[in-house]
């Protein structure tokens, strides 16, 4: 780190502070109601409490989150409070000390993502207002891609959402629209999303002013959402519920179906 940033662990101690702050307000609510379809709400209160929270936060980074996080976390909240509670919680609503393992894993996934804002507010709350800042143009084009990712999972979200709502496409796998190109597009658009909020917190310094390990940890932000997504609680679970719903039947039209 540069300037007054002696470590790592300084720059996220309060950051990571106020997302378990807020993780436990939302186990305690889960806890009393018996319910976990306000998780996705909680989550989304903490990535807008983490970077308003931050000293001095860059405009472009941090607006891209602000606007991530309020679509997403009201679409969701929406769609759960429609639908009932999430299947990924069975096995855990009942039983407070399994909760609050989703809660800690969540606070530290929120964290994990922000590390590219975080890392950029504190640089430059060290550095002093302007030092070290390259052409402002640099960062058109990581905006340019936050649009388009945005685009994409709000038009994925969207066209699915209205697919779904129809009782006659429960058992149904979407394939149209954007779902005709692409098997999980909403989760290429959170990719993407991520990416380009990465690219914007480094893009506009000055060269040499991120040293290495800034540019790890940054990057470590649209990594981990991939890794995520792709393996862990995105794309396996969805597949695994597809298996479960479309049964015996499921391979039988499999080649139709974007990849």
């Amino acid at each position: 780190m540069t300037g007054a940033l002696s470590s790592v662990g300084d720059v996220l101690r309060l950051p990571l502070a106020l997302s378990m702050a807020v993780q436990c307000l939302g186990w305690a609510v889960a806890v009393t109601s018996t319910s976990l379809r306000h998780f996705d709400l909680f989550g989304a209160l903490t990535f807008f409490a983490v970077v308003v929270s931050l000293p001095n936060p860059s405009a472009a980074p941090s607006l891209m989150v602000i606007a991530w996080c309020c679509r997403l976390g009201s679409f969701l909240s929406l769609r759960s409070l429609r639908h009932g509670e999430d299947p990924r919680f069975n096995g855990v609503l009942h039983n407070p000390l399994k909760q609050a393992v989703v809660w800690l894993l969540q606070g530290i996934w929120v964290v994990v993502c922000l590390l590219p804002v975080i890392l950029r507010a504190y640089r430059d709350q060290a550095a002093g207002a302007g030092a070290g800042a390259g052409p402002a143009t640099a960062t058109i084009a990581p905006t340019a891609l936050f649009l388009a990712g945005f685009a994409l999972e709000v038009t994925a979200d969207y066209q699915k959402y209205v697919f779904k709502s129809d009782p006659a496409n429960a058992k149904e796998t979407i394939r149209t629209g954007v779902w005709s190109d692409v098997r999980y597009p909403n989760y290429a658009g959170e990719i993407v999303i991520w990416l380009a909020i990465a690219l914007a917190a480094t893009a506009d310094l000055a060269p040499g002013i991120p040293t290495a390990t800034d540019l790890a940890l940054s990057y470590l932000s649209p990594v981990f959402v991939a890794f995520l997504l792709i393996c862990v609680s995105g794309i396996p679970p969805q597949e695994a519920r597809r298996r479960q719903t479309r049964g015996d039947n499921e391979d039988d039209d499999d080649d139709d179906d974007p990849r």
